[in-house]
């Protein structure tokens, strides 16, 4: 649970570093040519992320890379194993990209947003992940609400890659207890078994449901003072 939780906290972390470095010149020069109606929010962004994206996805594969061998045997490759492991580690980057330049689009101090965003995720990483806390020790709304945190299914991922495939090297004996992949499962992240095509769907989901619902503010009429503050 430590290497699961410490992989998540990474995965936003570099996103957010990765963000506040690099998309504040893109948002500069937008609000600068916002006025002459050169083009749209949605049109800078997908720029963007035509930019950002194939990176981070090639960035998440070679951690998916470094990750492998610390939880599988890397003699007995699995494929599906490794795409649990990106799936994971890019839709977390990607997620923590999304929120900054969500805030980004009112905030032009890059620390301000990384701060918001960092806080929202720690609170994400400590309810939802089953890392710091497991699911079964949750009060029943927060149980429910957790569903609807793409925390808590990234972290099934790395929870099912980690343990479902893993052998147990154990003997039951007296006073030793040999808890199976499947108990630890349904006390950490509440369920005892694999859910891969639901985690990965939920993952990817609010990943671009985030980027498109960005597209959409910076549709939306850029309020002079915004304009004013970015251009300074």
């Amino acid at each position: 649970s430590g290497l699961i939780m410490n992989v998540l906290a990474l995965s936003y972390g570099v996103g957010i570093w990765a963000t506040i470095s690099l998309f504040p010149p893109w948002r500069k020069r937008f609000c600068q040519e916002y006025a002459e109606g050169l083009y749209t929010g949605a049109t800078m962004l997908i720029a963007y992320n035509v930019v950002s994206i194939p990176f981070s996805f090639i960035s998440s594969a070679a951690a998916a890379c470094a990750l492998y061998p610390l939880v599988l045997d890397p003699s007995t490759p699995d494929g599906m194993t490794f795409m649990y492991l990106l799936v994971a580690i890019w839709t977390s980057f990607m997620l923590a990209e999304q929120l900054c330049i969500m805030f980004l689009l009112v905030m032009k101090s890059q620390l301000n947003a990384a701060i918001a965003v960092s806080y929202i995720l720690i609170v994400c990483l400590s309810l939802a992940s089953g890392t710091i806390r497991s699911a079964k020790g949750l009060p029943g709304w927060l149980q429910d609400n957790a569903k609807g945190v793409h925390t808590k299914y990234a972290s099934s991922l790395l929870h099912t890659a980690s343990f479902l495939g893993r052998k147990m090297n154990c003997t039951p004996a007296n006073g030793i207890v040999c808890p199976t992949p499947a108990d630890f499962l349904l006390d950490r992240i509440g369920h005892p078994n694999a859910q891969e095509t639901t985690d990965i769907a939920a993952s990817v989901a609010f990943a671009l449901g985030l980027c498109a619902f960005n597209m959409i503010l910076y549709l939306l009429p850029m309020p002079r003072f915004v304009r004013r503050k970015f251009r300074e």
